[in-house]
C-alpha cells in the first residue's frame, strides 16, 4: 500500500472526489491552491474519472475531455501536420495519429527543436505520449544525414514514412545531383525505395550497390507492418520489367517486385500507373493501356475493365480487398473477387461516385437522374446512397458542392481523381474528398452549399448527417443563432502561408466510428460561449454541439487529426490551455482526450487569459439538441437554387515524368486565396 502522506482526496466531496499519490498529490495541490476560478468542473461532469484534470479551459470540455499539450511549448515557428509541405511524390493519403491516440506526427519547417539538429528544412517528429506527458523526437534524417529533407507520408502504424531529400543541400544519404526517395525504417535507418534488382556494370547512378537504380520512384502505398511498399518508377528495375516505360513496384520481404504484370504474368509494353489498394497491399490496382487490372498477392493479374468501353475510373478498394469500384462512362460498378464478376451499382449514365464505405457495403454519388420515384428533381444534382441491394435518396445539392470554390480544391467529386494524377488506397479520407462514412457504411456526413434542412444557412457551407438505417438527414453544424453567418467545414485546408498549414493529402477521421460523433471546424458561432469571432473547433455528439477549442481565442483554432473512435481530437491553437503550455499567442497543437490529463502539465498558476478570453469565464453550455440538430425526412429537401456555374477541369496528370520532376519544386507550397480566420 502507497503511504497516507503521498496520497491526497481532490474535487470535493461524492462521487467527483478523486484521490492522487504521488507526484500528482502534489502537482493537484498547487492546482487547488492557484488555478483560477473554479479548480474542478461543475456537477453535470462529476462523475468523470479524470476529474482532476479537468480545471481551468478543460471544465467545459464534453465526454469527460481534458486538454494535453502534444508538442513541446513555445517551438520556433508553426507546428504543421505530418505529411508536411514535401513533392507529391513521396505522399500518399494518410492520417497523423494512430487509432490509440498515443502518436503523432507533426513537422516544423526550417526551424528545429533545441537538441535535435535542425535539417534546415521540413523537420517532421513524432510526438509519443506516456503517463509522464507527451515527448517529440526527430523522425526526419538528422542534419548529417541530410540537410535538405522533406516529409511525405507514413504507413498508418507510424512504422514507416517517406522522405525526399535535396542533393544539393549535402549530407550521408546523398549520392547523386537529384532529388532522392527514402523510406525510414522502424530501426531509425533509411533505405533508399526506388533500390533495383537489374545487374549495372559499372553502376553509375551514384548508389553504389551493383544494379540499376532509381533515385526519385514516386510512393504510391505502404502497407502497415511495410510488408507491401508500392512505388512507381520509369527504370527499369527487375528484368522482366520494360524499359523506359512508367511501372508500379512491390517491395516486400520477399524483395522487389514488378507488380504491373498483365494476365498471365505478362509483360507490360505500356505506361502502367498505380489505382488503388486494400489497406495490407495484398489487392492492387493498376491501370495500363486504358484497362483497369488488380495484382492479388503479387501472383495474380486479373483485368476488371476494358478501355474500349470508355475512360475507366478507378473507385478504390474496399479494407479486405473482396471489392474494386470503378465508374465507366457515367456508370458505377465493382468487381467482385470472390464470385470472379463485375456487378453494377447504378447505371444512370451521369453518376459521379462521391465515395465508398471502408467495408465495401455502400457508396454514394450523385446523378442529375431522378432514380428514386417522386424524389429528387430531373436535372439536378441529387445525392443518393446504395446499400447493396437498393437506392435512396439524400438530398438534391449545389453545383458548388462538386467542386468548392477554393484552392486547393474540395467537394463531392474528388473521389476518384484528385490534387495528385492518382488514388490513394480505398481512396480513403483525403481533405480534398468532402463526405466521411463509418466503415459499414450506416452513416453518412457531408459538406453542401445548399439549404437541405429548416435551418436558413444563407448560402453557407453546412455538415450534414445522413442515416441509411432512418432515413434521417441532420443538420450537425446548424448551430443558436437565427441563421448562419459563416461557413462550417471538415477542415479549411487552404491556408495562407506563414501561418500554420494543413496539407491535401492529410486523413482526418471527421466522423467517429460508431457514427455518433462528427468533429469540424466553423468560422459561426455555433454555441453563445464561442464570442472571438475567427475559427474554431467543434463536436456535435447525438444532438448536442460543444466547442473543443474553447471559443476565447484571439486566434483561430485549426483541425488537424482526428482518432477512429473521435476519443482524440488534436487541434493546433495560440491559446494556452494548461499550466505549462506555450506563451500566449505562439501556436501548439492539443489534444482534447476523453479520459485526459497529465499531472506534469497541471498549472501552478493562474492560466494567463487571452484576448477575448479575459472577458472572463463563459456561462455553462446550454442544451443545444434543438439548434444543432435540424432534421427532416429524405422526401422534403429544400428545391436548390439555380447556380450558374462549370464544373472544374481536373487535369489527369498526363505529362510526362521529366515535367513532373520540374514541377515538384516548384509547388511545394499552396498560397491560399483568401485568409482563413
Amino acid at each position: 500500500m502507497r503511504e497516507a502522506s503521498q496520497c491526497a482526496w481532490f474535487g470535493g466531496t461524492g462521487k467527483g472526489k478523486v484521490l492522487a499519490c504521488g507526484v500528482a498529490a502534489i502537482s493537484l495541490a498547487l492546482l487547488v491552491i492557484g488555478a483560477s476560478g473554479s479548480a474542478f468542473a461543475s456537477e453535470a461532469s462529476a462523475s468523470c474519472a479524470n476529474e482532476a484534470f479537468r480545471n481551468g479551459a478543460s471544465a467545459n470540455l464534453p465526454d469527460c475531455r481534458a486538454y494535453e499539450l502534444v508538442t513541446p511549448p513555445n517551438v520556433n515557428g508553426f507546428p504543421e501536420d505530418g505529411t508536411g509541405a514535401g513533392a507529391s511524390n513521396i505522399k500518399f493519403s494518410s492520417p497523423p495519429v494512430v487509432p490509440s491516440g498515443d502518436s503523432y506526427l507533426w513537422t516544423l519547417t526550417f526551424s528545429g527543436l533545441s537538441g535535435t539538429g535542425s535539417t534546415g528544412f521540413s523537420n517532421l517528429y513524432q510526438a509519443r505520449r506516456t503517463a509522464a506527458g507527451w515527448s517529440s523526437s526527430l523522425f526526419s534524417p538528422d542534419a548529417s544525414e541530410s540537410e535538405g529533407s522533406s516529409p511525405g507520408s507514413a504507413s498508418r502504424d507510424q512504422q514507416y514514412a517517406t522522405f525526399e531529400l535535396e542533393a544539393g543541400m549535402g549530407g550521408s544519404l546523398a549520392f547523386c545531383p537529384c532529388q532522392m526517395t527514402y523510406v525510414r525504417y522502424p530501426d531509425g535507418t533509411f533505405h533508399l525505395l526506388g533500390e533495383g534488382t537489374v545487374p549495372a556494370d559499372p553502376d553509375t547512378d551514384g548508389y553504389e550497390n551493383g544494379f540499376i537504380d532509381d533515385p526519385h520512384a514516386a510512393a504510391r502505398w505502404i502497407s502497415p507492418g511495410g510488408s507491401h511498399q508500392i512505388f512507381e518508377s520509369f527504370v527499369q528495375l527487375t528484368a522482366e520489367a520494360p524499359s523506359s516505360t512508367n511501372q508500379v513496384y512491390d517491395r516486400t520481404p520477399a524483395g522487389l517486385q514488378l507488380l504491373s504484370l498483365l494476365p498471365e504474368d505478362t509483360p507490360p509494353t505500356f505506361d502502367s500507373t498505380f489505382a488503388g489498394s486494400s489497406v495490407d497491399g495484398a489487392t492492387v490496382l493498376f491501370k495500363n493501356g486504358g484497362n483497369l487490372y488488380a495484382r492479388l498477392n503479387d501472383s495474380t493479374t486479373i483485368e476488371l475493365a476494358s478501355g474500349a468501353g470508355g475512360e475507366v475510373l478507378p473507385g478504390g478498394v474496399d479494407e479486405s480487398g473482396s471489392r474494386a469500384f470503378f465508374v465507366q462512362t457515367g456508370n458505377i460498378y465493382y468487381y467482385d473477387f470472390g464470385l470472379e464478376e463485375v456487378v453494377p451499382v447504378v447505371t444512370p449514365g451521369n453518376a459521379i461516385l462521391t465515395s465508398v464505405s471502408p467495408d465495401g457495403s455502400h457508396a454514394f454519388f450523385v446523378s442529375e437522374t431522378e432514380l428514386v420515384p417522386g424524389e429528387g428533381t430531373p436535372g439536378a444534382l441529387n445525392f443518393y446512397a446504395w446499400d447493396g441491394s437498393s437506392i435512396q435518396f439524400i438530398a438534391t445539392v449545389s453545383y458548388n458542392d462538386l467542386s468548392h470554390p477554393s484552392f486547393p480544391p474540395s467537394g463531392l467529386n474528388y473521389w476518384t481523381p484528385g490534387l495528385e494524377a492518382r488514388t490513394a488506397a480505398v481512396d480513403a479520407n483525403r481533405l480534398q474528398n468532402t463526405t466521411r462514412t463509418t466503415a459499414d457504411g450506416k452513416i453518412l456526413v457531408f459538406e453542401s452549399y445548399e439549404q437541405l434542412t429548416s435551418y436558413a444557412n444563407e448560402g453557407h457551407i453546412e455538415i450534414y448527417r445522413y442515416d441509411t438505417t432512418t432515413g434521417d438527414l441532420t443538420c450537425v453544424s446548424c448551430g443558436a443563432l437565427p441563421a448562419a453567418t459563416a461557413d462550417s467545414e471538415f477542415v479549411h485546408a487552404p491556408t495562407e502561408f506563414g501561418s500554420p498549414r494543413v496539407y491535401p493529402m492529410n486523413e482526418v477521421a471527421n466522423l467517429s466510428d460508431d457514427g455518433q460523433r462528427v468533429v469540424f471546424e466553423s468560422l459561426d458561432a455555433l454555441v453563445p460561449e464561442d464570442v472571438n469571432g475567427v475559427r474554431d473547433v467543434y463536436e456535435w455528439t447525438a444532438g448536442s454541439l460543444h466547442l473543443i477549442s474553447t471559443g476565447q481565442s484571439a486566434q483561430p483554432s485549426l483541425l488537424f487529426a482526428v482518432t477512429p473512435s473521435a476519443d482524440d481530437t488534436f487541434f493546433e491553437t495560440g491559446e494556452k490551455l494548461v499550466g505549462e503550455g506555450q506563451e500566449p499567442g505562439r501556436f501548439a497543437v492539443y489534444d482534447a482526450r476523453v479520459g485526459g490529463g497529465l499531472a506534469s502539465q497541471q498549472p501552478t498558476q493562474p492560466l494567463t487569459c487571452v484576448g477575448r478570453a479575459c472577458q472572463g469565464e463563459p456561462a455553462g453550455q446550454p442544451d443545444l439538441s434543438t439548434p444543432g440538430s435540424a432534421i427532416t425526412r429524405s422526401k422534403g429537401n429544400v428545391r436548390p437554387r439555380c447556380i450558374h456555374r462549370s464544373r472544374h477541369q481536373h487535369r489527369k496528370g498526363k505529362k510526362a515524368h521529366s515535367q513532373k520532376r520540374k514541377h515538384h519544386r516548384a509547388c511545394r507550397h499552396h498560397p491560399r486565396r483568401r485568409a482563413s480566420k
